[in-house]
């Protein structure tokens, strides 16, 4: 049982990644770096954690949240957070 609790861990927090690869893949030409995406990431999960928090879904709408979740980091990867800077030679 204890096996199962993590692998569905596992699969679960792949979801995100899921949804920035997935938009990436597609096309999605924002340029963000790791600092950028962690901070977005944080953001994001409290964003989450707020659903919750907040009474705007109850324990039984996690699908719901996790949804908004896969969109937020799909809009992640189409938004221009870090673009580096190039020198014209």
């Amino acid at each position: 049982m204890h096996s199962l609790i993590q692998l569905v861990l596992v699969i679960w927090s792949f979801i995100p990644v899921l949804a920035y690869l997935l938009a990436k893949s597609i096309g999605a030409q924002g340029q963000a770096n790791k600092v950028t995406l962690f901070i977005s990431g944080v953001v994001i999960a409290l964003v989450e954690h707020g659903f919750s928090y907040f009474n705007l879904l109850t324990d039984k709408q996690h699908d719901i949240s996790t949804a908004i979740v896969f969109l937020l980091f799909f809009l992640v990867a189409y938004l221009p957070l870090h673009k580096q800077q190039t020198a014209d030679l």
